[in-house]
């Protein structure tokens, strides 16, 4: 009985040991066991759990004092041999496959650590705290797979700082290596913190071309300038800028392309909107199309999400439904879910744009409203 109970033990902690050990190296597994764990520790988990595996087998096989040795070493040998096939069994059935059950998880280099992280299909969301006694001032973030973002934060001592960094994805594994590039308080001299996240991209595929407004191809009304704000993570990216001028009519505007929809299917626009003049309408809306591309009229012959002066000098989220043109007329798939004018789509529509811009303030050519991260993504209706 006791042989069995030390057999099984041993199995167990071996098998054991050798998925630490393996799961240690990630930069070849890509597999991170827990995000606050260091590699090394890992490893050295694996080892130990190893040994004491090889150690209970020997518990397990130990026998009268006459037992020849040979027989000890055959016996131990098999044993050993029995578990490592048992691992490549294992392995090759996929048991040791992680990757579509594991959540997001995460790591960097001190100073810094991930308090949290989320890979979406939109980009890679990371929780970076301060886990020094001094505060820093971070430069740029690269996250690989995804971009650089020039950024411009100070994070002060034992506080942490969400960043959103948008970027397409393709669903499923996603696997990056983050370099933050940061400088102490009053040096000039650049330090960069490693670090990797692995997860599953998940959620809505964002249906507007060119979001990011890096160029210019893909707009059909004036061209979204190459403006460098910063959003409100506080990293610099490009922006449509609506420019005041000197009337008091409407200012430049960007549009999308034609983008494919459904009818019977619903979406969700969003944008972040700016404004350094609080007189500027800044207006966020949509046209649809039928099949032959021809613009619908009627109750759609104008539509907007928003369409209002008074935005303060700071970011501000705009959300608006188009929903399936079986709720009813054009105002019938009015939602409390967002804080724009829910729209339903014409029974003919086949194509559907985005469009924004600003009008009608004083005419003193100071005034400009700032425009980020277009995004239409297809959503459950209701909502």
């Amino acid at each position: 009985m006791r042989r069995v109970f030390y057999s099984s033990i041993g199995v167990l902690l071996l098998l054991f040991g050798f998925l630490l050990y393996i799961e240690s190296f990630q930069d070849i597994t890509g597999r991170i066991v827990s995000s606050g764990a260091d590699e090394g520790n890992i490893r050295f988990a694996g080892i130990y759990f190893i040994f004491a595996g090889m150690f209970s087998l020997f518990l397990s096989m130990k026998r009268k004092k006459g037992q020849a040795a040979m027989e000890f070493l055959m016996t131990y040998g098999w044993a050993i041999l029995a578990a490592i096939v048992a691992i490549g069994m294992l392995a090759y059935i996929g048991i040791f496959n992680f990757d579509g059950l594991a959540g997001n998880n995460g790591m960097i280099d001190p100073p810094f650590y991930l308090s949290a992280e989320n890979v979406e299909l939109s980009g890679v969301n990371i929780e970076l705290a301060n886990g020094a006694s001094e505060p820093y001032d971070i430069s740029k973030v690269e996250v690989e797979g995804c971009g650089e973002f020039g950024a411009s934060i100070s994070i002060g001592a034992g506080t942490s700082t969400t960043l959103n960094l948008p970027c397409n994805l393709t669903e499923g594994n996603f696997k990056g290596y983050i370099k933050v590039f940061y400088k102490k308080k009053g040096s000039n001299l650049e330090l960069i913190s490693n670090g990797i996240i692995t997860g599953q991209a998940t959620g809505n595929v964002n249906l507007v071309p060119n979001w990011l407004m890096i160029g210019d191809t893909g707009w059909d009304k004036d061209s979204p300038e190459k403006t460098l704000v910063l959003d409100y993570n506080n990293i610099e990216v490009y922006s449509h800028d609506s420019r005041e001028t000197d009337t008091k009519n409407c200012y430049n505007w960007a549009g999308t392309s034609l983008i494919p929809a459904d009818s019977n299917k619903a979406y969700k626009y969003s944008i972040w909107i700016k404004s350094t003049d609080t007189l500027m309408d800044n207006f966020f809306g949509f046209n649809i199309y039928n099949s032959a591309t021809n613009k619908i009229a009627g109750d759609w012959s104008n539509p907007y999400f928003k369409s209002d002066e008074g935005d303060s000098n700071t970011w501000q989220k705009f959300e608006g439904f188009l929903g399936p043109s079986s709720y009813g007329g054009a105002t019938g798939c009015d939602s409390d879910s967002t804080n724009g004018d829910d729209w339903c789509m014409a029974s003919n529509t086949a194509y559907m744009i985005m469009r924004f811009g600003g009008c009608y303030s004083d005419g003193d050519s100071t005034g400009h409203t700032y425009f980020i991260y277009p995004r239409i993504e297809e959503v459950s209706w209701p909502p």
